[in-house]
């Protein structure tokens, strides 16, 4: 796992190391994954709790350097797992969604982007020769998929 915005080296090994022992879920009796290629998984309530505490003892571990460099939230890059108990219903949709990055030269633009016609590029790399320092933001349209989650007594909830 790299090492993002100020985390030490102990914090990602060790964040590496759950991830290694218990994600994803396997060995008998397994939970089990709801859909291939994608990493939503269904289990008994001893399997979750037992996953869950797994877990938490990390998430202490690392609660100081999500309260003091990530202002409270944990980031997606970290990639920890939702655990939902009782859960009644999932709901998957597929939704139109846009990513964006910032590019600052022609090489960085090919690789976010491919490759575009010859006349397009001569005129970018015009533009970043006339701007240096300058960045252009790169858009592009995929298929994204959103998980809606309905346990007991609580409206469905969107999970990132």
């Amino acid at each position: 796992m790299p090492k993002r915005r100020g985390m030490s080296t102990e914090l990602s090994e060790l964040l590496a190391a759950w991830r290694e022992a218990h994600w994803p879920p396997a060995g008998p009796p397994g939970m089990k994954l709801i859909r291939p290629g994608l990493p939503i998984y269904e289990g008994t309530h001893a399997q979750l709790t037992s996953l869950s505490h797994s877990l938490s003892e990390v998430m202490l571990k690392l609660q100081s350097h999500i309260e003091d460099v990530c202002d409270g939230r944990v980031p997606r890059w970290m990639a920890i797992p939702k655990l939902v108990f009782q859960v009644e219903r999932l709901n998957l949709v597929q939704a139109p969604a846009k990513a964006s990055k910032r590019v600052s030269d022609m090489v960085r633009l090919r690789a976010t982007c491919g490759e575009f016609p010859l006349a397009d590029q001569a005129r970018l790399a015009e533009w970043f020769a006339a701007h240096p320092g300058q960045e252009l933001v790169a858009h592009w349209i995929f298929k994204g998929l959103r998980a809606f989650v309905h346990v007991p007594g609580q409206p469905g909830r969107r999970l990132r």
